[in-house]
């Protein structure tokens, strides 16, 4: 006999068969309920799932091909006489459009190897790069995740204007990116290719590569004064290193972090066969850095400089004849102007232009006796208790700058209190006699130079009294007209002027 435990069990179950039919049915049904659980779960979460893509699909704004272009482009001044350019007039947003066919091919490939390499073989979102990311967030121990978007889906986000990292932005992203792709397709008739470099076209003329600069021209003039065309491959890569952030990344401001990252570029296009072994050692070990364009002193260059006499004067006269010709207002006559990518011939010689503002900024060129300062402060201040502000706007007139200080720090004294700050404070100093100069060629009436004021200019389009100061020439007139008169045979030395009143009775009364 087999008295062990478990064949007891079978004992007991063959004298009561009907526990064991219950305990069976029992366990089918719980597997049956399970199973259809686990079901239900499946489609509920399918749904929810499809749901949730409906709903990102369609809140997704939609894009047309045409508008994809970006439209805002920096005009030019160009001086009639030498054809250089003179000054960069845009909005915030300094950029020049060139065509795919103007960037070579080292500078396309630049980007491509750090930010999509595999942008010519994708739809427009890239699955292995989206299974890299993902694997590097869950699967292993990094400390932060990888980005996985597209030339593409860049492209998208900046003509959204919308930044957000969030899932649901992410999605609607990658879906716009592959049906912008189709769309693009179908209206290249299939042609993969024209459709890529048409992305890549667009992407290289939209990009954000720091300090103002959009597009590789763009940056190519400020970065290096070259145009694209000119860059060569360690050029390229340092611009092609700002994408990735374009206020840590400029080579003028941040030259060591923008390093680190160019070295990943030239290594990358390496890897890629972008350039051989001899091209990247070169790039690799060339001092790229002191190329980049500085300011007269060696500072780094302002991104915005207040323009001069002459072309405050010269954008006044644009405006006023796009608003004449066009029946425009004053401000779409600006947004046309520092938006549209127009080139503008100025008169302004440049070499009579450095003397007049040399001249106007040396003292010792006007006289002495009763020099003066005009103190102007403006300053904003804010208690920090009630956080209320006051504006104040004191003005003074001073014989040194000596004493403009002292009544700046008097007023200071003066106007805060002891829970008081500075928010914002600006001091305008403008030395009296003031002085003008229009600088004109008599044959055909261009002007050369202008200077409406003595001291510096801190400001663009500001008051400028050669030409704003409408005030009666007076005997400063007569040399004009008889000077006309002699060119037009009208008088000579021996003519008789009578100084008497004159009246004119023009036609009709």
């Amino acid at each position: 006999m087999n008295y062990s435990k478990l064949n007891i069990k079978k004992l007991r179950r063959r004298q009561h068969p009907h526990i064991t039919r219950i305990r069976n049915k029992i366990g089918l049904l719980f597997l049956r309920v399970t199973l259809a659980a686990l079901l239900v779960s499946c489609f509920a979460v399918v749904g929810i799932g499809l749901g949730a893509w409906r709903g990102v699909v369609d809140n997704a704004p939609e894009i047309p091909i045409h508008e994809i272009r970006p439209i805002n482009y920096a005009s030019v001044i160009i001086c009639a006489h030498t054809g250089e350019e003179l000054t960069r007039l845009h909005a915030g947003i300094n950029r020049t459009s060139v065509s795919l066919d103007q960037i070579p091919e080292h500078v396309r490939n630049a980007f491509i190897a750090i930010e999509d390499e595999r942008f010519y073989y994708h739809n427009g979102i890239d699955i292995r790069g989206i299974g890299r990311a993902l694997w590097v967030l869950f699967g292993t121990n990094a400390s932060g995740g990888q980005g996985a978007s597209t030339i593409t889906q860049q492209l998208i986000k900046n003509r959204l204007e919308r930044f957000d990292s969030d899932l649901i932005t992410k999605l609607q992203q990658q879906y716009l990116a592959v049906q912008f792709e189709r769309d693009i397709v179908e209206a290249h008739d299939g042609c993969a290719r024209s459709v890529k470099d048409y992305i890549l076209e667009v992407y290289l003329n939209t990009i954000n590569l720091g300090r103002t600069n959009h597009g590789v021209q763009a940056a190519a003039l400020f970065y290096y004064g070259v145009d694209v065309w000119d860059l060569t491959i360690a050029q390229a890569a340092t611009i092609a290193a700002i994408t990735q952030n374009p206020t840590r990344f400029p080579p003028d401001t941040r030259p060591e972090d923008n390093w680190r990252r160019a070295r990943l570029v030239l290594e990358k296009m390496h890897e890629l066969g972008f350039i051989t072994d001899e091209e990247f050692y070169e790039a690799y070990c060339i001092s790229v850095y002191d190329t980049i364009v500085r300011g007269e002193s060696g500072e780094i260059r302002e991104t915005v400089s207040p323009f001069d006499c002459f072309t405050d004067a010269l954008l006044v006269q644009l405006r006023g004849d796009l608003v004449e010709v066009f029946n425009i207002t004053e401000f779409e006559a600006d947004r046309i102007i520092f938006t549209q990518e127009l080139r503008i011939y100025s008169t302004q010689d440049t070499g009579f232009q450095a003397i007049v503002d040399d001249v106007f900024m040396d003292d010792s060129m006007f006289p002495g006796a009763g020099f003066e300062i005009d103190v102007l402060y403006l300053v904003t201040v804010q208690n920090n208790i009630t956080g209320l502000r006051r504006e104040y706007s004191p003005q003074s007139t001073v014989r040194n700058m000596d004493e403009a200080e002292s009544f700046i720090s008097q007023m200071q004294y003066e106007l805060l209190g002891s829970n008081d700050t500075i928010i914002s404070e600006r001091r305008i100093f403008t030395p009296q006699p003031q002085a003008v100069f229009v600088l004109m060629d008599h044959h055909n009436g261009h002007v050369l130079a202008v200077r409406g004021l003595r001291g510096d200019k801190t400001e663009s389009r500001s008051f400028g009294r050669a030409t704003m100061a409408t005030r009666f020439p007076g005997s400063q007139l007569k040399p004009l007209v008889f000077a006309s008169g002699f060119d037009l045979g009208l008088l000579t030395l021996a003519s008789t002027i009578d100084d008497v009143p004159w009246v004119i009775t023009p036609a009709g009364g």
